[in-house]
């Protein structure tokens, strides 16, 4: 353990990402996508300009230009170059328009490509992923590394690279500074018009404008709603107060004052910047129109006469594409004219400074060039067909691409001729991609160093990965955005930065965009705020704003450090940056690893005729291991590598852990009370549960709670049953005979008699006996018995025949454990770790799906299977089981042919069923659907009352008994007869079920009727199992007088379920049902106010005798506890057991998942697990099934696109689609079917992650292991590709493989982390 400081290595305290790639054959589209991307990056590679030598190189020696005097310019097909007239050009000839054009296309042709699409649309997203994993494991590393170096965001250098000049100050510093000179400069004459001047007071009187007027409202400059799209609207907020002139005045460089007052108030930026204790700098960008050949001059006496210079300032010279206004106005009469006043003077003051001297200044100052314009105007397409720029003399501007060539051309001779005249040079970066066609983003990819805006890359992934691999710097500006082309929510920066896109934040245009007078920091923080950015997020798009601009090597030294130019953390000094080396390694590696990637197909590749080849294990340069030996099976993994040195824990976090373990131990007493060993849990689960310190509360318990089956055995008929407190409990009658002699009555017992066996088998005298005897004697048989050395030492007690034989925890014991959870579940830092390890395992799952889907999709699309999918609706109500076309059917059925049925009995009289219904207007040919009015709608969501009410046909509760209730005074036959249309159905399907059929427990023969019910009518199926359900509502009965307290409604419950299960002989009916009952569920409406239990304060079941509902947790206990008592009592009558499966978590208090984590195998909806990290983590370790039912929930709980089932799936719980109420909420007549159908597209599952929700549904019924076998495989308990029958499931061992892994990691993460 050692502690972090700002001398520790990146790797002793990085955990990092590792891809594993497997050899596994690649289909021939992924060949051709890489090949296609690699000749787009050698594209990119011949047209991007590159100095002879970068500024941290040694420099090189160039060529002098001998008789600099005889060079002359000249301009050949719109391209400027340097010749003389004896040699002719000085530098070799550059690309033509004809191969830019066809290298264009090359590009375009790459990005439309079907394969490319597939190849980056995965690579991106695994870049997501990884992105979001790293945080996840090294977020707290990150921001302690922050904390301990000496710099913070403010005091690192930020650089707005995008900013105009004429719109670089906010609102209220323009109004401040234009009420500043009306004050003090009323008089000066500022505006000169057809010979006449007007002084500042004039031009405001004029305008009709005073003192009063000048408020930031009325300066109408703010960019609102009226700019959305609208491109000409924006440019006209330019103009402070809707007037050209004051533009002209306070925002223009040529006027009558020579630009003085915009000189001003730009040196006023200037000085705020510079004084500013956030460090700032800037690119101003300033327009050189290319209409006179004057412009150059201007501009640069501007700057130099008023000294608009800052060492924080570089400019920026964009060239607005309106060729088609200089056109119009006469100033031009083609397009190589205004390449000749753009680019002629910039030649002439390389060549001999002196003659333009200012010039020459200011170009030192300026880094780049930009075109700028509205991108979403329509124009023409460039061809070969476009006339040279000579020949241009149409009225419409070139197309973007015209310009950026021809601007990129001539950009590139200056450049050249300036490096041989020891002269900086500039970079080409152009507006783009901030709207209009996706193809500038192509010209961009092919000639730009860098580019403003590139928004939208998200409309062309294979253009985005393009960007990412070649790392061009993107200048993005969210607030301008939002006000012109994207609405700030959809803006792609935050996926841009998480994928490892060379992104920065800029701010455009603050006098239209922003409200703070700090416009750069303003765009940081919104950014921060809306995506969640950390303070090394902040850092890090600190730094690639300095990376991206233009601002000189030593500059730039300062500012980052003096290997700043360097790869990977060899690169990054975090006392500049304040960028911690984790995160510039986690880039380095993820991009080392595309590039990697490609370049080894490349190779491999290369020469290959064969359409399926293996790709080697790739790897970043680093030499990265892991502890973690994962079974070998044939798919690309991400292994996570942990720190060299484990940086010490917070104490909070060390006991995050144990209270986890110590709620998985809870979970262990109370599922351990179940003396039927549980047949479905997974055998490698427990082992790991019982690794994890679990042994100890498994022998305790054991011990505890156990007694021998044989000694229960001889005496299983003499037995009563009790209740005590709520339970009922299992005493010996009153006559236990001796169990060696049989003659006498038993008075002593012993229970290690078992564990002798040889040494009574003999008997007494050395005979021979047919029983062993076992636990209670007579005084003399004990004696005899006992004399020997080895069973002398046993310990034996007075047998008390008033003693139970099994011990429970009574309630108080139950309420102090569910307080230990709670707190454990409720603790701060456990819901923080467990929160981290959920999104940890949900990104684990899309890095999987993203490197193994085709992998899946391989290795089962051959597999036949033998039989059918299984999957079973284990979550369905039987008076709702029917969809609503088949109830409509049988009634009308009924009314065509049994309309003379009896139904209602009112006393003397007798009702036929054609007779009801035209009691309440109805006849069979009026009946429709809708008329029926049992489909939920928006009326019942969140309405549990309205949802119910849907249960009654026509809204009619008489139609409702007769139809769809087992007591009414045809004895149920009507439902009978739908649910065995239902079985016979889903029989004809292949469609397995367990109906839910509720037990009221209002009176003791409630079972019976059931029982009777089911038997008479012979409503059984092989596809079915049965869910008994116990509706919480004994606050009903009560009210009804039915049960005077609680212990009434336990004992209609539980006790005739003894009595038959003692005596099976006489209840055939009540045992007959329960041998086809797989569980007991309890249900109602979860969002009911309840009171709270408190420990020694709980009302016993007896004498809770008020109409008020007892809470969930109280139902839960008293339920459960007498279940355990009955299975308990049936696996020793050798009869079959119960689980429990309630509903729980579908609305209301969380604290209802508490008691059914404790208590339940499985149960339904568990929707608010979204809501606790804690306990969600917690049912994933155990795999606790959850059936959900999200049509269902749709209409009661949450909308379908919010239902958490994909994010628990994704997490690892075993999850499972059920139908619950098809009557209410399906149209189809196959519900099950509708709601994977629905899921599926819903969700974009895969045939895969279809079948695996099928498994979990057969693992979460309760069909006999036999069944499962038969179904999903005779190793189905197990975890992993050993548990699986791909003949059967069609789920690929691949993704068994997965989830075993990252189960089984989880666990040992936690123990290692206790240990």
């Amino acid at each position: 353990m050692s502690s972090l400081d700002n001398t520790t290595s990146v790797d002793e305290v990085f955990t990092r990402l590792v891809v594993q790639y497997k050899d596994k054959p690649i289909n021939q589209d992924t060949i051709k996508a890489c090949a296609l991307i690699n000749q787009a990056l050698d594209l990119r590679k011949k047209w991007l300009f590159k100095k002879c030598t970068e500024d941290w190189e040694e420099k090189k020696p160039l060529p002098e230009i001998e008789n600099l005097s005889e060079v002359e310019f000249v301009s050949n097909n719109g391209v400027i170059y340097p010749a003389t007239r004896s040699k002719g050009s000085i530098f070799q000839p550059i690309q033509t328009i004809n191969e830019f054009i066809h290298d264009l296309l090359c590009i375009q042709c790459c990005i439309s490509t079907g394969p490319v699409k597939t190849y980056t649309y995965y690579r991106l997203k695994l870049l997501d992923v990884k992105f979001r994993l790293h945080t996840l494991l090294n977020r707290d590393a990150e921001k302690r590394a922050n904390q301990l170096d000496s710099k913070d965001w403010d005091k690192i250098m930020k650089v707005d690279t995008h900013v105009h000049l004429a719109s670089a100050m906010t609102r209220k510093h323009l109004i401040d500074f234009m009420m500043k000179k009306f004050e003090t400069s009323k008089d000066e004459v500022v505006f000169s018009q057809n010979g006449n001047t007007e002084t500042l007071s004039q031009v405001f009187e004029r305008l009709t404008l005073n003192g009063e007027h000048l408020s930031i409202d009325a300066l109408d400059v703010f960019a609102g709603a009226a700019t959305f799209q609208r491109f000409d609207q924006f440019n006209s907020k330019y103009n402070p107060f809707g007037n050209t002139d004051l533009r002209s005045i306070f925002l223009k460089t040529e006027n009558y004052t020579d630009g003085k007052y915009f000189a001003e108030i730009t040196k006023e930026l200037f000085e705020k910047m510079e004084t500013d204790t956030r460090l700032q700098a800037t690119e101003y960008r300033v327009s050189i129109y290319g209409a006179k050949r004057t412009e150059w001059d201007s501009l640069a006496k501007w700057i130099t006469k008023h000294k608009v210079k800052s060492a924080h300032n570089r400019f920026l010279v964009q060239i607005p594409r309106i060729y088609n206004i200089y056109k119009a106005s006469g100033h031009v009469s083609n397009f190589q004219q205004v390449l000749d006043n753009i680019f002629l003077p910039l030649f002439e003051a390389t060549k001999d400074p002196t003659s333009h001297p200012e010039l020459a200044l200011f170009l030192e100052d300026v880094s780049g060039f930009d075109t700028v314009d509205d991108e979403s105007r329509l124009e023409e397409k460039l061809s070969e067909s476009s006339p040279p720029p000579a020949l241009w003399q149409n009225a419409e501007s070139p197309c973007y691409a015209y310009y950026c060539y021809y601007l990129w051309a001539n950009l590139t001779y200056l450049n050249r001729f300036r490096e041989l005249r020891r002269l900086n040079v500039f970079e080409f970066r152009p507006h783009c991609g901030e709207s209009g066609e996706v193809d500038n983003l192509c010209v961009g990819f092919l000639l730009a160093k860098g580019i403003n805006h590139g928004i939208n890359l998200q409309k062309s992934i294979p253009l985005e990965y393009l960007y990412y691999v070649a790392q061009i710097g993107l200048a993005v500006s969210p607030l301008s955005n939002n006000r012109l082309f994207l609405d700030y929510k959809r803006n792609p920066f935050p996926i841009f930065f998480e994928r490892g896109l060379n992104v920065s934040l800029s701010t455009d245009d603050p006098l239209q965009f922003h409200y703070t007078q700090n416009p750069l920091v303003e765009e940081y923080v919104i950014a921060a705020k809306r995506w969640g950015f950390t303070e090394t997020d902040l850092n890090e798009i600190a730094r690639n704003s300095v990376l991206q601009s233009g601002f000189s090597h030593a500059e730039k030294v300062k500012w980052l450090g003096p290997d700043y130019y360097k790869e990977g953390t060899k690169g990054n000094k975090m006392n500049f940056s304040n960028l911690p080396n984790m995160r510039i390694a986690f880039r380095y590696e993820n991009w080392i690893d595309e590039i990697n990637f490609l370049e080894t197909l490349k190779k491999e590749c290369k020469n290959q005729e064969s359409p399926m080849i293996l790709i080697p294990h790739v790897r970043p340069t680093n030499k990265l291991t892991s502890s973690y030996n994962p079974v070998q099976h044939n798919f690309t993994r991400i292994l996570i590598v942990p720190p060299k040195t484990t940086v010490l824990q917070d104490p909070e976090y060390s006991e995050a852990k144990k209270l986890i373990l110590k709620g998985l131990n809870l979970r262990t007493k109370y599922q351990l009370l179940m003396n039927n060993a549980d047949p479905y849990q997974d055998e490698n689960i427990t082992r790991f549960l019982c690794d994890i310190n679990f042994h100890k509360y498994i022998a305790d318990y054991l011990q505890q709670f156990q007694v021998s089956s044989n000694s229960f055995a001889l005496f299983a008929n003499s037995h009563e049953f009790r209740f005590v407190n709520g339970v009922i409990n299992i005493f010996r009658g009153k006559e236990v005979f001796c169990s060696y002699c049989e003659d006498h009555l038993g008075c002593i017992q012993c229970d290690e008699c078992k564990d002798c066996k040889d040494d009574v088998k003999n008997g007494v005298n050395g005979e021979s006996t047919n029983e062993r005897p076992s636990g209670i004697f007579c005084a003399e048989c004990d004696r005899v018995l006992h004399r020997k050395p080895s069973l002398r030492t046993h310990m034996r007690n007075h047998f008390v025949v008033d003693q139970p034989l099994f011990k429970i925890p009574d309630i108080d014991e139950f309420l102090n454990d569910l307080v230990d959870l709670r707190k454990a579940v409720h603790y701060g830092p456990v819901s923080t770790f467990c929160h981290q390890r959920l999104e940890i395992l949900e990104t684990k799952y899309d890095c999987y799906m993203l490197m193994n889907d085709d992998h899946e999709r391989h290795e089962t699309k051959t597999v036949i299977a033998k039989d059918p999918i299984i999957r079973v609706d284990t979550h369905v109500h039987i008076s709702s089981g029917m969809v609503a076309s088949h109830l409509l059917n049988f009634m009308k059925n009924k009314l065509k042919h049994n309309s003379n049925d009896v139904v209602l009995k009112d006393g003397a009289q007798e009702i036929t069923l054609g007779r009801l219904f035209e009691k309440v207007g109805l006849n069979e040919n009026q009946i429709s659907i809708d008329s029926l009015a049992v489909q939920a709608d928006f009326s019942t969501f969140q309405r549990f009352d309205k949802f119910k009410a849907h249960y009654a046909p026509f809204g009619n509760s008489e139609i409702q008994q007769i139809f769809l209730r087992r007591t009414n005074d045809q004895n149920g036959k009507y439902l009978a007869e739908l649910t065995k249309e239902v079985f016979k159905k889903n029989e004809k399907l292949g469609q397995y079920t367990e109906f839910r059929i509720s037990i009221y427990g209002r009176t003791s023969s409630d079972w019976q009727y059931c029982a009777w019910w089911i038997t008479h009518y012979g409503i059984f199926s092989p596809f079915n199992r049965w869910v008994v359900q116990i509706p919480r509502l004994y606050h009903v009965y009560k009210e009804a007088g039915e049960v005077n307290n609680f212990q009434q409604f336990l004992d209609n419950l539980f006790l005739p379920l003894f009595e038959a299960s003692k005596h099976p002989e006489k209840y055939v009916e009540i045992n007959v049902f329960l041998s086809c009952c797989s569980s007991f569920d309890i249900a109602d409406d979860e969002g009911q106010v309840e009171r709270f239990l408190v420990t020694g304060n709980v009302t016993t079941p007896d004498k809770w005798n008020t109409a008020e509902n007892p809470p969930y947790v109280y139902y839960s206990y008293y339920i459960y506890m007498n279940l355990i008592q009955l299975n308990r009592y049936r696996k020793l009558k050798g009869l079959n057991t119960f689980d429990f499966r309630p509903h729980s978590g579908a609305s209301g208090d969380v604290d209802h998942l508490n008691a059914s984590f404790l208590f339940a195998e499985n149960i339904s909806h568990g929707l608010n697990l979204i809501k606790s990290p804690s306990l969600q983590y917690l049912y994933y370790l155990t795999q606790i099934g959850i059936t959900v039912s999200p049509a269902s929930e749709d209409s009661l709980y949450v909308p379908y696109n919010q239902n958490p089932l994909r994010t628990y799936f994704k997490r690892g719980l075993q999850i499972s689609l059920s139908s619950d109420n098809p009557l209410q909420i399906h149209r189809t007549s196959e519900p099950l079917s509708e709601e994977y159908a629905v899921a599926s597209q819903m969700w974009k599952l895969s045939e895969n992650e279809i079948c695996e929700l099928c498994r979990n549904s057969v693992l979460i019924s309760g069909f006999s292991p036999e069944q499962k076998q038969k179904w999903i495989g005779k190793n189905y308990k197990k975890l992993g590709p050993e548990g699986n029958d791909i003949l059967k499931t069609k789920i690929s061992d691949t993704r068994m493989c997965f989830r075993q892994e990252t189960l089984e990691n989880e666990l040992l993460f936690l123990d290692d982390l206790v240990q």
